[in-house]
């Protein structure tokens, strides 16, 4: 057995037994509040990031030293959400349990390589949370430089937290 696999071991064996602790003292992993997980996901994803701004559905992460347009930026997600909402007829959010994390994630945080924007969930498993799931949209870093960004990247991420929820069906079979 090579050294990296026995660290591998150790470690999720000590994943194991801290979680089995925390059970065995009742503390349940569903009794975090919304804006624990998303704590927990800024803070675990977007390590960069040191300011947060929440609206009802989502939350966006950023520098503060860097990106000053974030009360403008989270109306306007927040009002996207909203009538995306009102065309599906689908609430992510009571899905979820909590909103979605928006962040600009830098290259460090993916071993230096810059990716384009994404819609994902993290999982809080990985970080000792067991049940669940984070959902959040990555920025890239590099869309601080760019006036028209992150907002051109967005409108189009935005649809995924519903089409997770439900497949939009469409009128015309040859379509999505």
């Amino acid at each position: 057995m090579s050294i990296g696999t026995r660290i591998r071991s150790a470690a999720l064996l000590l994943l194991c037994v801290s979680r089995a602790a925390t059970l065995a003292l009742g503390e349940l992993p569903d009794s975090r509040t919304a804006e624990q997980k998303e704590d927990s996901c800024w803070k675990l994803r977007y390590g960069k990031c040191d300011g947060i701004e929440r609206a009802e559905d989502v939350a966006l992460v950023f520098p503060r030293s860097r990106f000053k347009r974030n009360r403008a930026l989270i109306t306007k997600l927040q009002a996207s959400w909203n009538l995306l909402r009102k065309m599906t007829g689908i609430d992510p959010t009571k899905t979820f349990g909590q909103r979605v994390v928006i962040g600009f994630r830098h290259p460090s945080d993916d071993g230096g390589r810059e990716r384009e924007p994404i819609w994902l969930y993290e999982s809080g498993w990985v970080h000792g949370f067991d049940n669940e799931l984070w959902p959040c949209i990555d920025v890239p870093w590099r869309y601080l430089n760019k006036l028209e960004q992150p907002e051109e990247c967005l409108p189009h991420q935005l649809a995924y937290p519903f089409l997770s929820v439900k497949k939009i069906r469409h009128k015309r079979p040859n379509v999505g």
